[in-house]
C-alpha cells in the first residue's frame, strides 16, 4: 500500500496536487481530506478497519484496510514533525509539504473569508500568514526527507511536476493539471472547472487597494524576505508576483 501525507495551507493549491495524485492510475484509494485528530495511534487503529467511507471522507478517520493507496491531507496546521517521525518506518510512505506565494495565498484565503462572511476574516488571515512563515522557514532549513512543493513552480514547470511524481512513485497525467474537481474551487470564479485564464499568479491584485490587506499582508517585510529566499532556493524566475 502506498501512503501519502500532504500538509498545506488552505487556498495554497492543496486540491490541485491531490487531484493529480488521485488521477495517477491507482483506483482503489482512500482519501481522508483535511483530517482532524492526526496521530500515529489513529493511523494504526484504522489500518486494520474496513472502510466506512469511500473513496473520500472529510475531516474524520475511516478504515483503509485493503486499499492500494491512502491519502491523508492536513490543512492549516503547523507541521507536526514529532508525530510525523512516528510514520517514517511505514513502507512506501511519502510526505508532501506545499507552499504558495504568500500574497496570492493570502488573497485567495481573504476572498474565501469574505465570501463566507467571516466576521473574524483578518484574524484568520493573520493566523494563515503565521503558519505560512513556519512553512517557509521549514523549506529553507529542512533536509530532503519530505517532498517540498512550491505551488508557483509546480504550475509553471512541467519537468518539476514530473520529477515530483517520479519521487512519489506515481504516474503523472498532464491532462488533469488544470482540472478543478470538487474541493478547491476558486472563490474568484465558482463556476470555473479548470484553472485556465484564472490568473492564479495575480490574486493579490484584487486587493491591492484594500487597506487592511495592504497593512496585514502586502506591507509585511518578513513575508517579502522569506518569499525572496524561497524563489532563490527553488530557482523560481518570477518578479515575486508582488511588484
Amino acid at each position: 500500500m502506498k501512503v501519502i501525507i500532504q500538509i498545506g495551507i488552505k487556498r495554497s493549491g492543496n486540491h490541485g496536487i491531490l487531484n493529480l495524485i488521485r488521477k495517477s492510475g491507482i483506483k482503489n484509494y482512500i482519501h481522508m481530506n483535511d483530517l482532524h485528530h492526526f496521530t500515529y495511534a489513529n493511523y494504526k487503529y484504522f489500518s486494520e478497519k474496513e472502510p466506512e467511507y469511500k473513496p473520500v471522507n472529510d475531516h474524520n478517520w475511516t478504515g483503509f484496510k485493503g486499499a492500494d493507496m491512502v491519502i491523508i491531507s492536513l490543512e492549516n496546521k503547523c507541521i507536526p514533525e514529532k508525530e510525523l517521525e512516528k510514520f517514517h518506518n511505514i513502507p512506501n510512505i511519502h510526505f508532501i509539504v506545499l507552499l504558495r506565494n504568500p500574497f496570492n495565498n493570502a488573497a485567495s484565503a481573504y476572498k474565501y473569508f469574505i465570501a463566507n462572511q467571516c466576521n473574524s476574516a483578518m484574524i484568520l488571515l493573520k493566523y494563515i500568514m503565521t503558519i505560512w512563515k513556519q512553512y517557509a522557514n521549514y523549506f529553507l532549513t529542512s533536509d530532503t526527507k519530505y517532498n517540498l512543493i512550491v505551488y508557483d513552480k509546480f504550475y509553471k514547470d512541467k519537468k518539476y511536476r514530473e520529477t515530483i511524481f517520479e519521487k512519489l512513485g506515481l504516474k503523472y497525467n498532464e491532462e488533469y493539471l488544470n482540472e478543478i474537481n470538487g474541493w478547491g474551487r476558486s472563490f474568484f470564479d465558482l463556476s470555473a472547472t479548470n484553472t485556465n485564464n484564472q490568473k492564479i499568479f495575480e490574486r493579490w491584485k484584487v486587493f491591492e487597494n484594500d487597506k487592511l490587506f495592504i497593512k496585514n499582508v502586502m506591507d509585511d517585510k518578513e513575508l517579502h524576505d522569506l518569499w525572496g529566499k524561497i524563489c532563490e532556493k527553488f530557482e523560481i524566475s518570477e518578479n515575486l508576483e508582488k511588484h
